[in-house]
């Protein structure tokens, strides 16, 4: 039996099966990006000032905010301690963009 196979841009393949996930996941990063940006504005940081006070490349925070990168749970703590907040904040900003 054939599987229908969907091509994406970047030159992978994937099942119909699994986009769910795919997209669920995109819409994960759009998030954690989202709210990482928001936090950043509020507290008036460039993303130069932000990667020297978490110690991760500006490159690296550019990428996270626009949701083409994943963070660790360490890039996480890291970026909520250059960001000023918590992790329980950062973590409730994110899951309240998720839901919107």
């Amino acid at each position: 039996m054939s599987q229908t196979v969907i091509s994406l841009s970047d030159g992978g393949n994937v099942l119909p099966k699994d986009l769910h996930r795919i997209r669920e996941t995109q819409a994960q990063r759009r998030a954690i990006g989202s709210a990482i940006r928001a936090l950043r504005a509020d507290a008036q940081l460039s993303q130069a000032t932000l990667a020297e006070r978490s110690r991760l490349s500006t490159s690296w925070i550019s990428r996270l905010e626009s949701g083409k990168h994943e963070p660790t749970f360490e890039s996480m703590r890291s970026l909520a301690r250059g960001l000023g907040v918590s992790m329980a904040k950062l973590a409730k900003d994110i899951e309240v963009l998720e839901q919107s």
